[in-house]
């Protein structure tokens, strides 16, 4: 079990919008937690912990903003609700499987 598993399995979901969806699918199915989260990346090969993939996703949320980001909310304007360094790890977890937000690292 490791982080580099966890930030490898999360790289993939950034880039692959069809395994994105797969797990979605297979998440929602499920109890939608975390730990339903890393037993489905489990079964595909990546094996870390709950807590290893909140720290990765915390060190992905807490990334900074690049210029085109910077331009968007210099004037004020948020484009989302709440920023997700603010949300929990499963809400953050629930948008990237959902496509509407991306992690950086």
């Amino acid at each position: 079990m490791s982080e580099s598993s966890a930030r490898e399995f999360l790289e993939r979901l950034n880039a692959d919008d069809g395994y994105r969806a797969d797990v979605e699918q297979s998440v929602e199915g499920g109890d939608g937690t975390l730990a339903s989260v890393t037993g489905r990346a489990a079964r595909d090969g990546y094996e870390f912990t709950v807590g290893e993939l909140e720290t990765v996703m915390s060190r992905a949320t807490a990334a900074a903003l690049d210029d085109s980001e910077l331009d968007r909310i210099s004037g004020g304007f948020n484009p989302q609700p709440t920023p997700p360094a603010m949300q929990s790890p499963a809400d953050v977890m629930r948008d990237v499987l959902r496509g509407s937000f991306r992690l950086r690292f």
